[in-house]
């Protein structure tokens, strides 16, 4: 395209600007820097870190992991092999689905339970809608009267969002890493 081509739909902001290529120095130093497997310098959290120092670990997993070198080193080998990241870990570890066996780690997210929370969800969502739709009028138009109906509300979304993150989440986690290694 020329700068004089009028049947163009593209409009050069400046056209006495000619647009040079993209450097291609440029793209040889983010090959390279893609290419090298060297972590950051200050990478005060990184794996060989928190393995070494048990302060580290605690403060990148959470205070209630009080391991050993061996359990630090076995979690983080198993974090790698699963290909989890720390939230999951944290996940897992927080919900009991993540256990240590002699062989190292396991996650035990049961799919009974997760259906179970299913079904309380289910009730749970038709309660909601029950006590929304029911006094929708009297909510909106006199809310301070029906202060209890909105503690109730907002008490059964906490409930509902806690029993998701608490039960139905880590199986899902660990039903989606089983299906991508191939495991079903």
């Amino acid at each position: 395209m020329t700068m004089t081509d009028t049947t163009s739909k593209v409009i050069p902001i400046r056209p006495g600007l000619v647009h040079s290529p993209p450097n291609k120095g440029l793209e040889e130093i983010r090959q390279i820097l893609r290419d090298s497997d060297v972590a950051p310098a200050g990478d005060e959290l990184s794996d060989a870190a928190v393995i070494s120092d048990e302060t580290k670990f605690r403060r990148r997993f959470g205070r209630s992991f009080d391991w050993g070198r061996r359990d630090r080193e076995a979690l983080i080998r198993f974090k790698h092999q699963q290909d989890l990241t720390d939230r999951q870990i944290r996940l897992f570890w927080c919900t009991d689905n993540l256990r240590r066996t002699a062989q190292g780690f396991s996650l035990a997210a049961s799919p009974w339970i997760a259906l179970w929370a299913c079904f309380q969800l289910l009730y749970v969502g038709t309660l909601l809608a029950t006590v929304f739709l029911g006094g929708w009028e009297n909510l909106f138009f006199a809310p301070l009267r029906f202060l209890p109906a909105w503690l109730m509300l907002f008490g059964l979304v906490f409930f509902s969002t806690a029993l998701y993150w608490s039960q139905i989440k880590p199986w899902l986690v660990q039903r989606q890493l089983q299906t991508s290694m191939g495991w079903t």
